[in-house]
């Protein structure tokens, strides 16, 4: 927690001096790193995280950029839904004891009596530990569309990136749910087409089925995705 506690000043002169060139050598050991942390211990290195390299992603090497979009995703997969969001998490709460209130107001005594509920796991679920406000605002950071938007840049650019940034916006809308419509609707929009273009350009159209040689019942896809994909 040490570095989401510095002063700015600091955290500046920190970031701008830390060896980013050779980040992407923690990109095959980062399932390891990441395995024995639990809940909390993630939560505070995704914030921590996100003190030092958003500022400079427009000057990292993409390769860097690649590192840091698993590094979140894999940090972010294994965590409970809203834990990111305290105020979504207490909502679902509220919401959640005003219906089990209601259900138990509705039962009488004569009516009450065994009840059977699915559950997926008989685990015991995992706990939510509680965030410090500047904890919040640092893992709220994430979610910025100037974040994501310079993140898709460096997507639009390189190959490698751009499957590390699907997955991490996969991941993100997952465990943070209230964010998911602003944040498709943003990728939607960045560029020439958003990012469902990007990957039909990636992994469409540069294969052999978007070739302009392959044909489907005497119909080329060159001339079907003049209708169909743009």
């Amino acid at each position: 927690m040490l570095p989401n506690r510095l002063p700015i000043p600091s955290v500046t002169f920190l970031a701008s001096h830390l060896p980013w060139t050779h980040f992407s050598v923690l990109h095959t050991s980062i399932p390891d790193l990441v395995q024995p942390l639990s809940i909390e211990a993630r939560i505070h290195l995704i914030a921590n995280v996100n003190i030092f390299v958003p500022p400079h992603i427009s000057r990292l090497p993409y390769h860097a950029v690649g590192t840091y979009l698993k590094l979140l995703a894999t940090l972010m997969r294994s965590l409970p839904i809203n834990v990111l969001d305290p105020e979504a998490a207490a909502k679902k709460r509220s919401a959640q004891s005003l219906i089990d209130q209601g259900d138990a107001d509705s039962e009488s005594d004569y009516e009450r009596g065994i009840s059977v509920i699915a559950v997926s796991s008989f685990d015991e679920p995992l706990s939510t530990p509680k965030l410090d406000n500047r904890t919040t605002k640092r893992l709220r950071s994430i979610t910025n569309i100037s974040h994501i938007a310079s993140l898709f840049a460096i997507a639009n650019k390189h190959d490698t990136v751009l499957s590390e940034f699907v997955v991490f916006l996969l991941v993100l809308i997952l465990v943070w749910p209230s964010q998911k419509g602003a944040l498709l609707n943003a990728v939607a929009g960045f560029g020439n087409g958003g990012i469902m273009r990007l990957l039909y350009r990636q992994y469409v159209s540069r294969g052999q089925i978007g070739q302009s040689n392959t044909n489907f019942n005497g119909l080329s896809l060159r001339s079907y995705s003049q209708y169909h994909f743009y």
